[in-house]
């Protein structure tokens, strides 16, 4: 399975203010290397499709340029958006 991305773009400026990546995998790992023996890729241990929520929710509260009135109204607005 591919890792996956995320992204999160300022609202005024447009530009990128936050990025992660995700993945289920490590290849060296899975050659019987130890995790502690090198940069281990693997980050998420769910689902494929809960690697894109994941990845929202720590590039969000990761964030130390945003305040938790600006957190909570987007995760409203997008709860919303999904029909939550």
């Amino acid at each position: 399975m591919p890792p996956g991305h995320g992204i999160l773009v300022g609202r005024e400026g447009g530009k990128v203010i936050a990025y992660d990546v995700a993945s289920v995998r490590c290849r060296m790992c899975e050659t019987g290397h130890s995790p502690d023996d090198h940069n281990c890729s693997k980050n998420h241990s769910g689902s494929a499709k809960s690697m894109e929520p994941a990845i929202a929710v720590k590039v969000i509260t990761k964030n130390k340029q945003l305040d938790d009135a600006k957190v909570n109204s987007a995760m409203t607005e997008q709860s919303r958006a999904w029909g939550e």
